[in-house]
């Protein structure tokens, strides 16, 4: 995707970016690269992946959403300030196969 910054201010010496506008979507990888490469001042361009779900997923988007409440362990998980496991870490952990 090709962008012009059109808004921004300086902010400890980064640009922070209020307003943007799209000047086209480029979709072969290779002219990203080169646009990029070609860019200058405001033009800016930022490589927007698409990626593949897995099959399964495809059923579960198909799914109804349930109105089942959440439990009161769901509910404490949700609202725990002790943040999260990656699968990394629970496979370490737990001797499990997550992704």
């Amino acid at each position: 995707m090709k962008f012009e910054i059109l808004n921004f201010y300086l902010q400890n010496n980064k640009r922070i970016v209020t307003d943007i506008s799209i000047i086209h979507l480029i979709k072969n990888p290779k002219t990203a690269t080169e646009e990029l490469l070609k860019s200058k001042g405001n033009t800016i361009v930022k490589f927007l992946y698409e990626r593949n779900k897995p099959e399964s997923w495809t059923t579960i988007d198909q799914l109804k959403p349930d109105a089942e409440p959440l439990s009161k362990e769901e509910i404490e998980q949700l609202e725990s300030q002790e943040g999260h496991m990656t699968g990394e870490d629970a496979n370490r952990e737990y001797k499990t196969d997550l992704p």
